[in-house]
C-alpha cells in the first residue's frame, strides 16, 4: 500500500478542524500553566576582572590579585 501526497493533504484537509481545535486548546492550557502555577524566578551572575597598571613579578603575584 502506497501513501501519495494527495492522500495526506486529503486526510488534512478533512480533520482541518480538529486539528486546529486541539493546536488552539493545547496553546491555551499551557499559556495558564506557564503564566499561574509556574513560580517565576529570575539569576544574573557577574564577573568583573579588575586589571592595575603596576607590574608584578612572578605569574603567581598576578593570579592572587585576580582573585
Amino acid at each position: 500500500m502506497e501513501i501519495s501526497f494527495k492522500d495526506i493533504t486529503r486526510i488534512i484537509k478533512k480533520n482541518i478542524v480538529f486539528i486546529i481545535v486541539v493546536s488552539l486548546l493545547f496553546a491555551t492550557v499551557s499559556f495558564f500553566i506557564t503564566t499561574f502555577f509556574i513560580p517565576k524566578t529570575y539569576t544574573s551572575n557577574l564577573k568583573l576582572y579588575v586589571e592595575t597598571n603596576y607590574k608584578t613579578s612572578t605569574a603567581a603575584e598576578d593570579y592572587q590579585s585576580i582573585n
